[in-house]
């Protein structure tokens, strides 16, 4: 893997500045870090997968190549539904509802108790097709902010009710996620057993949701590719959100992890998509915007 490392950082350095990076993301494959195409990177996507972005928050060139990936697959004549990790599986019909121009975004936003700046994802909301839907995949940031602070353990019946059945049983994430998680945590977290152990429960919580949902969700539309728009975090090194959607049965996954060059230096880069150690390759490919020179 070394030569590939050589390989990339000579690319990065050799890419000259370009006017607007949301047109012009430079590719490369997770295993190999050859440089591809957007059409290349994307080819292998056919009825019944599951397109993980992970992305930057709040990010607008991840924006764009959100809006790139779904018109590439769209103009490859797939059916294209979107699901959005900001919204709460109990809010689908307000989502629903919003597509369908029933209520306004200040309606829409308040209903969800929508968080943030839309600005960055409602064009990925709106993006399906009427054939196809948007989808709500999340569980209640209460719920998942109880078991932070307070542990599994404590959510009522009903609370237990917004998470898979089978949670409490199977749904905690993988070791290396674990550890990958502990590393990101402030001091205080970290160094406690068990407020780490509660953490993980919820971030656990937030994944496994999702991958119900979407696998659910894909049992009764096979013929569609679902592109799901998550955190970066989430999808990295095949833990979090793919690790879940394979235990729950999903079999064709890409992974697609969105990264921005600033601060990173050249060489930091090249570390940030190079495989490496028990972590493996960060993602099946990795979309890195250029520097702008705006």
């Amino acid at each position: 893997m070394l030569p590939y490392c050589f390989v990339a950082l000579a690319f990065l350095m050799a890419t000259p500045a370009r006017a607007d990076p949301r047109s012009n993301p430079i590719i490369f494959s997770g295993t190999t870090l050859q440089v591809s195409t957007v059409s290349m990177s994307l080819a292998g996507v056919q009825p019944g997968a599951v397109v993980l972005l992970g992305e930057r928050h709040r990010n607008s060139i991840h924006q764009a190549y959100q809006l790139m990936v779904m018109s590439e697959l769209r103009s490859r004549g797939l059916a294209v539904s979107v699901g959005m990790e900001f919204v709460d599986r109990s809010n689908q019909a307000h989502l629903d509802n919003f597509r369908r121009g029933r209520t306004r975004d200040e309606e829409f936003l308040r209903a969800v108790g929508w968080k943030g700046s839309f600005e960055h994802y409602r064009d990925q909301i709106l993006f399906p097709a009427a054939a196809q839907n948007t989808v709500a995949l999340n569980v209640s940031r209460r719920v998942t902010g109880q078991i932070a602070k307070q542990g599994l353990n404590t959510l009522s019946a009903e609370d237990r009710e917004h998470l898979p059945k089978d949670f409490a049983t199977g749904g905690r994430g993988n070791d290396r996620y674990f550890h990958r998680f502990k590393s990101v945590m402030s001091r205080d977290i970290a160094d406690s057993e068990d407020k780490a152990e509660n953490y993980f429960l919820a971030q656990s919580a937030w994944d496994d949701t999702m991958a119900w949902t979407a696998t659910e969700y894909m049992r009764d539309h096979p013929d569609e590719v679902l592109v799901i728009v998550v955190g970066d975090f989430h999808v990295a090194y095949y833990d979090g959100l793919p690790d879940r959607l394979r235990k729950r049965g999903a079999t064709d996954v890409i992974t697609i992890s969105m990264l921005s060059p600033r601060p990173m230096t050249e060489a930091e880069r090249v570390l940030e998509i190079t495989p490496h150690g028990p972590d493996g390759p960060r993602a099946d490919w990795i979309w890195l915007a250029p520097e702008s020179q705006n």
